[in-house]
């Protein structure tokens, strides 16, 4: 018996093949990758019909072979073989490419025995788990990308034409895409309005005279004044000679970060290493083929009981039981969450040790924050000793200065993310103060510039889309590049700190967008038409239809009619394709 194995990846067709190799059952397997989609909308029509039948109007798109040769080679492939596996990926996209093969190889070869196969870790025991079960297509799944994909195609077709029209150039409408765009023209408008603002306040170094060291200095500063010759006034008068009036501690206990959801990997990797989000869900989804980690497309935080289990014993292996505090995560849900797969997390024990694997700079880089955040969320909270001083100076006893030092108690699951202390001023000379104690030290003026409301980053952009419902993770990464390559935003680079992973210091640099002359443009447009596309409310609610339709609590023609429905009251005709029989008739909105 002939068996065949078909993905959407050859990363991902080769990491099976190599595991069934290793296993001993390759010479009965083989395994092909179609590179992607294997259909999709024409380029010079529409594309979707509209057919009437006794339940109602069923939407009908055509679709079309996007790679003809290559797809030939793929059925000759399929007829040589006895049963056939569908391994693309768990999500909608994946369950559509899966369902247009079965929907070719059934129409070439009837009799064909074809399965779908679904898992969440390219590993040997999750491979073999899905080719056991024998899964059929998920047609609610299917009917749900295609709500969503005929939906942004008849937006994109008409609104595109219509603003284009208006506004006298080319310009493209999407339904994530737009959204976005508001937002980052919203951030820029506040950014243009509020202007930069001055804090004066005057600042100490301070030391007990009894010691020297650096260990034992602390800062403290005043409030603000009005002026920067306001606060020299007040420094004239200060003596050498400070003494502390107040000395407040308290505990605090800082819990370990939840698991990593794809917004949090992408924002993690933006912030820390300049990351963008297209680079690292590249990176990830080549680290998911190799079968590094889970499937890094979701929006869940939950644990399975197999990631348990691993970094159960890598913990007590590399730190000890007495950092170990498993949680499962699965009572913490956002509002717009999914929770179809788990958490991305290593997938092996061997992916644990990163130092010691054949990878790339930057796959390093991805699999190590993916580890350390995994490992955290499963240690014991950090314990901080906190102590806030404030001091005066023997010159003038009025003006109150102020400081604050933090000591570790516990190391919980600081030991594994040590950037989260980075906020906090770990200093110990703080602790050796007490109240009465007089200090020795000097003062200055300082000004400090405090910004305009920030402009967006990618990872600011995506966090907020999330928190309102608005796209999936598997969108995500495309959103930005979409509005550069449509020329509606560009960006400028921003020096935003060292880079903690090298002990010489580097600047890491971020990008903010800015809308474009054509940009700001439209968003103008579209608001004083108050149209749909910019009513963030209408995305949030099109993703929880989507999510009805794949869980088959509604039908995929009732999201298609409604959309078509608010085109109509946004003063657009949309012209559909209707059969009628064996004839072709227009369906005119008006």
């Amino acid at each position: 018996m002939r068996v065949l194995i078909i993905v959407e990846s050859p990363i991902k067709a080769f990491t099976i093949s190599r595991i069934l190799k290793r296993k001993g059952i390759f010479k009965i397997f083989s395994v092909v990758a179609t590179k992607g989609h294997i259909k999709d909308f024409p380029k010079s029509s529409l594309g979707i019909f509209f057919e009437e039948s006794f339940g109602g109007i069923i939407v009908k798109p055509r679709f079309c072979l996007r790679d003809v040769v290559y797809f030939e080679r793929l059925m000759r492939e399929v007829k040589r073989a006895d049963e056939i596996y569908l391994a693309t990926d768990p999500d909608r996209e994946g369950e559509a490419i899966a369902y247009h093969l079965y929907e070719e190889i059934i129409r070439r070869f009837p009799g064909k025995k074809v399965y779908r196969a679904r898992f969440y870790a390219v590993t040997e025991e999750e491979i073999l788990q899905a080719l056991g079960r024998k899964e059929s297509i998920d047609y609610n799944l299917y009917q749900a990308f295609l709500a969503r994909k005929v939906v942004d195609r008849i937006i994109g077709w008409y609104m595109s034409g219509l603003v284009s029209r208006a506004l006298g150039e080319k310009v493209s409408i999407g339904r994530v895409q737009t959204p976005g765009l508001c937002l980052i023209n919203d951030s820029y408008e506040k950014h243009v309005k509020e202007g930069e603002k001055k804090e004066v306040y005057l600042e100490a170094i301070l030391s007990p005279f009894y010691f020297a060291g650096l260990r034992y200095r602390v800062k403290v500063r005043s409030e603000s004044f009005p002026d920067e010759i306001t606060a020299e006034k007040v420094k004239s008068g200060f003596s050498p000679f400070y003494r502390v009036v107040s000395v407040e501690k308290r505990s605090a206990k800082v819990n370990p970060p939840r698991t990593l959801t794809t917004t949090g990997l992408i924002k993690r990797c933006g912030e820390k290493y300049g990351f963008s989000a297209g680079k690292t869900m590249k990176i990830a989804q080549r680290l998911f083929e190799k079968g590094y980690i889970t499937y890094p497309r979701t929006d869940s935080h939950r644990v399975s009981e197999k990631g348990l289990l691993l970094v159960q014993e890598y913990v007590r292996k590399r730190y000890g039981d007495e950092y170990l505090q498993l949680n499962t995560y699965e009572d913490v849900g956002e509002r717009f969450s999914q929770d179809a797969h788990e958490c991305i997390r290593p997938a092996t024990m061997h992916a644990f040790y990163v130092e010691g694997l054949k990878l790339s700079r930057d796959e390093k880089v991805v699999l190590r924050e993916i580890r350390d955040v995994f490992v955290a969320s499963q240690m014991k909270p950090g314990f901080l000793e906190k102590v806030k001083i404030k001091v005066v100076n023997e010159g003038r006893s009025d003006v109150v200065l102020q400081g604050e030092g933090v000591r570790i108690i516990s190391n919980g699951f600081f030991v594994v993310l040590k950037d989260v202390l980075k906020d906090y001023e770990i200093n110990e000379g703080y602790f050796f103060l007490k109240e009465g104690q007089v200090l020795g030290g000097y003062a200055g003026v300082e000004v400090k510039i405090v910004g305009r409301p920030p402009l967006e980053t990618e990872e600011s952009l995506i966090d907020k889309l999330e928190k309102k419902g608005i796209g999936r993770p598997s969108t995500y990464s495309q959103i930005v590049p979409s509005l550069l390559r449509r020329g509606l935003v560009r960006y400028v680079e921003e020096k935003k700190k060292e880079d903690e992973e090298k002990k010489k210091k580097e600047e890491v640099r971020r990008r903010v967008f800015i809308p474009t002359y054509t940009g700001k443009k439209l968003v103008r447009y579209l608001k004083k038409r108050q149209s749909f596309i910019v009513d963030f409310d209408f995305t949030a609610r099109l993703e929880e239809e989507l999510e009805k339709v794949a869980k088959g609590e509604k039908k995929m023609e009732d999201v298609v009619i409604n959309v078509v429905d608010l085109l109509k009251k946004d003063g657009i005709r949309v012209r559909l394709m209707r059969r009628r029989g064996s004839k072709l008739w227009k369906w005119q909105e008006t």
